[in-house]
């Protein structure tokens, strides 16, 4: 890490190095192995003692299978506890080529839509519990509200997701501009989604304004494949990895003590941002290189011994989220 290697690097490195060698490499790891030749012997253990996991490709039965993804699920359940909070919600605008026929427009949302189907998946709850239906692209973009509205007030509207697509798109004008505004939920879009979802707009829209269908790069898996992929090494490593877990996290508190001087302190949230100056970060920069670290993990047991401080309990679990995305395979999705 001495080259400015972080935890997303890290994360990128163990991904391809997987890819590659067909060796599950953890991203702990790189971490406990920075250099080349460390690695490598590291490497070479883990394929003396591997067990392959289930492959990430296209399965015919995917389109047939209505089960969540994890993450899915997680989302889900707590879209289901206040389908009004627009916390999840996630807003961008695509500037429009100036004179776009709409038609022109819908027919490259369509597009989009037809490649990437969590952005038109509902999820209804059945005695079983949630599964998915996929809509048809044109159920979606009946919503394309052509009202010029600003992007705050479609942004603050939660998403009911057993009933209604995880994305909502509307024209507006800005600063002598038409564009694209869309809000999706997290269920649909993560940050990683971004950029292959812009990409595909772009792409689609230089097609139809040309007349023809666009031409994208083939996935090498869709979301229904994921899915299923998912539940398949879920049930291939479930046991070791729960037992693991039941075992770390037993006893934990469910809420830790925290002296806020409110009775409800559970029920009652909020955040607080503040900016580090350019010294801090140098010294936390600083700190991380001596212990061969990154800065996320010096930040990371800072909170930690804060709350420990704070709660007078050494027992500190912190939740950071993932993208899931430890295959190459799914850097074009949209999920």
């Amino acid at each position: 890490f001495v080259l400015g290697g972080d935890s997303l690097a890290a994360t990128r490195v163990a991904t391809r190095i997987s890819a590659v060698l067909g060796v599950r490499v953890p991203v702990r790891t790189v971490f406990e192995a920075p250099t080349a030749a460390q690695l490598a012997s590291a490497i070479e253990l883990l394929s003396d003692n591997y067990t392959a996991l289930p492959a990430l490709v296209h399965r015919a039965d995917a389109r047939s299978y209505s089960g969540l993804a994890p993450a899915e699920r997680r989302i889900w359940l707590q879209n289901r506890y206040d389908p009004t909070s627009a916390a999840y919600n996630i807003a961008f605008e695509v500037t429009l080529p100036e004179g776009l026929d709409l038609e022109v427009l819908r027919a490259a949302i369509a597009d989009v839509l037809e490649r990437h189907t969590p952005l038109r998946t509902v999820y209804p709850s059945t005695g079983d519990g949630p599964v998915t239906v996929v809509l048809d692209p044109q159920i979606v973009l009946s919503t394309l509200d052509d009202a010029h509205a600003g992007i705050g007030g479609v942004a603050q509207q939660g998403f009911d997701l057993t009933v209604e697509a995880p994305l909502r798109l509307m024209l507006a004008e800005r600063r002598g501009e038409r564009v694209l505004t869309v809000v999706a939920h997290h269920i649909a879009l993560d940050g990683l989604s971004l950029r292959p979802l812009s990409r595909d707009i772009e792409t689609a829209l230089l097609a139809r304004t040309a007349g023809a269908a666009p031409q994208f790069t083939p996935l090498a898996v869709d979301y229904p494949d994921y899915r299923v992929w998912q539940r398949d090494v879920l049930d291939a490593v479930a046991s070791d990895q729960l037992d693991f877990w039941h075992r770390t996290l037993a006893g934990l508190p469910e809420f830790l003590d925290l002296p806020t001087g409110t009775p409800d302190a559970e029920q009652e949230a909020s955040g607080v941002q503040f900016a580090v100056d350019a010294d801090t970060l140098a010294n936390l920069r600083s700190l991380a290189h001596r212990l061969g670290a990154t800065v996320f993990v010096v930040v990371h047991a800072a909170l930690a011994a804060v709350l420990a401080e704070a709660s007078g309990t050494r027992d500190i679990a912190i939740g950071t989220p993932v993208s899931g995305r430890a295959d190459p395979a799914l850097d074009h999705l949209v999920g």
